[in-house]
């Protein structure tokens, strides 16, 4: 699991199965890289979910359609 970045997400955002969840939990117990890992990853989840995106206007121009 330690490649298995993927595994550490779906764990983190509950996507994970039951079975998954149990497997990645027996993991972390003896995986401390693990779980530092999944700790950053909370932290980041963490930190984008604060984050405020300024209103802004449109960047679009519309150009009005000549028949």
């Amino acid at each position: 699991m330690c490649d298995d970045r993927e595994k550490l997400i779906a764990y983190l955002y509950d996507e994970a199965t039951a079975a998954e969840r149990r497997q990645v939990d027996a993991h972390l117990a003896t995986c401390a890289e693990c779980r530092e890992e999944l700790r950053s990853l909370r932290g980041v989840r963490q930190d984008l979910l604060a984050w405020d995106v300024p209103a802004h206007e449109s960047v679009m121009n519309v150009v009005p359609f000549c028949t």
